[in-house]
């Protein structure tokens, strides 16, 4: 970011989370920093929740296996 061979990024995941205030990137003009809503759509909520009720049902009858979306860390 700071040579400019990308215009800008929008972020709003990091490894470390808050983003400490020592980070440059709270200091480089081409970012735009955002708290966990840079993907947010107002179809979130219907496009979400028949996943998260299927990964329920799945879990509760032992297949977790089958579940999606899973993140693992």
């Amino acid at each position: 970011m700071r040579e400019r061979r990308i215009a800008g990024a929008g972020l709003d995941v990091f490894d470390s989370f808050p983003l400490p205030p020592t980070s440059p990137l709270w200091d480089l003009p081409n970012v735009v920093i955002t708290p966990h809503i840079g993907g947010h759509v107002r179809e979130y909520e219907a496009l979400a929740t028949p996943i998260v009720l299927d990964n329920l049902r799945l879990y509760l009858a032992g297949r977790a296996a089958e579940m999606r979306n899973i993140v693992e860390h």
